[in-house]
């Protein structure tokens, strides 16, 4: 009968065996961290000034005032100026409705963690804001990382919000009506005396021109943002075509 050839095994060294299971814990931490490394970012929210209340919820709108920053302090868009209140019928701040394609996925999980009165800023990673694919002109390079100053002066339904923009628009069609068919003119008001209290008609036809030139602003406004949203929803759907391409080439590198 044949023999088997036998191969001695040799035992390992204890100090040789420490060194391996080290040599595998290294690798192993080393993978782990890798790992970590390539996982995108996520929104951050610090709180400078509380709020009260509820936050947001999908479907609301939000009226703030916000400046938007680069990560070397560059200003690429703030709302001064966007949008005046409307006393009794829209507060202060640009309006921002909760709902995908409205804004970038970080500025989107920023507002449905606010609240009435609050302060924040939204510390925002490049994958969570506009990746690789920054608007055309604007300041903000590919892949950057993005940070807003948010402060949230209101925030309601979006069809409480419906309403009272109709009923506006109402008003400024019914003024616009009444202009066209020669409605009588208001009287130029007159310097009252010194100490004297203007005329309640005087006093009520300021109102009236001062109202109606907010509901065209808004009007204005209402259309820009509209603009906005629509150019806004068109680079989210490039930038989510990239992201898809961009992760079926990773995973047929590690396939």
């Amino acid at each position: 009968m044949t023999e088997v050839t036998r191969v001695p095994l040799h035992p390992i060294a204890r100090g040789s065996l420490t060194k391996l299971w080290i040599g595998v814990i290294v690798a192993a931490l080393i993978g782990v961290g890798v790992a970590y490394a390539a996982m995108p970012g996520t929104t951050g929210v610090t709180t400078v000034a509380e709020g009260s209340g509820p936050t947001p919820s999908d479907g609301d709108v939000v009226f703030i005032e916000y400046t938007g920053k680069l990560a070397d302090g560059t200003v690429f868009d703030q709302s001064t100026g966007q949008a005046a209140p409307i006393p009794g019928v829209f507060p202060d701040g640009v309006p921002f409705p909760v709902e995908e394609g409205a804004a970038i996925p970080g500025f989107l999980k920023g507002l449905r963690q606010v609240q009435k009165g609050g302060e924040y800023v939204f510390q925002i990673p490049a994958d969570e804001a506009y990746g690789d694919a920054p608007p055309s002109g604007s300041e903000i390079p590919a892949g950057a990382d993005l940070t807003f100053e948010v402060k949230v002066n209101e925030f309601m339904s979006r069809g409480d919000f419906d309403r009272r923009l109709q009923a506006l628009q109402q008003v400024m069609a019914q003024q616009q009506a009444q202009g066209a068919q020669g409605a009588p003119a208001v009287p130029a008001p007159q310097a009252p005396e010194t100490g004297a209290v203007p005329a309640p008609a005087v006093a009520a036809s300021q109102s009236h021109e001062s109202t109606l030139a907010k509901l065209r602003a808004m009007e204005e406004q209402n259309d820009e943002l509209n603009d906005r949203l629509d150019a806004k929803s068109a680079q989210l759907r490039e930038f989510e075509n990239f992201r898809q391409l961009w992760m079926a080439q990773i995973r047929a590198e590690f396939q």
